[in-house]
């Protein structure tokens, strides 16, 4: 869990050896993954969220839309660009529409908007993100 004071993350608390360990820090990049991954969840009535921050998801909420009729359609399936609406430095936004936290990036899977898979850039879209994430993070403003 974030352990957030003054509007910015400090800090993620962590279980270890059966106790909670804080790990600090200046910034942050969250990612833990699409729907598949566990970064973002549903239920049975199509509410998309992502657990840590209460970022704000870019999700379809009618389940009915989630897949097109084809399997092996080759515009994939809209489910595969559910995640997190960011801002143009990858910090998510909060329901307000504005950066959650201005210590806090994302990269990966959990960005919402486009299909890795359908884009044939799965592993792409992770690295490129991270390295976009992290000069984000490292950046003077």
């Amino acid at each position: 869990r974030p352990v957030v004071e003054e509007g910015r993350w400090q800090g993620v608390a962590v279980a270890s050896a059966g106790r909670e360990t804080i790990v600090h820090g200046d910034a942050f990049i969250l990612a833990t993954g699409g729907l598949y991954g566990g970064g973002l969840r549903s239920d049975d009535r199509g509410r998309v969220w992502e657990p840590i921050g209460d970022l704000l998801v870019m999700a379809e909420s009618d389940r009915a839309t989630w897949f097109r009729p084809d399997l092996l359609d080759p515009a994939g399936h809209p489910v595969h660009t559910f995640g997190l609406r960011v801002d143009d430095k990858l910090r998510p936004l909060a329901q307000s529409g504005q950066a959650a936290y201005p210590n806090l990036f994302t990269a990966g899977h959990q960005l919402g908007g486009i299909s890795a898979l359908v884009a044939g850039c799965d592993e792409g879209l992770d690295l490129a993100s991270a390295f976009a994430a992290v000069r984000a993070a490292l950046s003077d403003d």
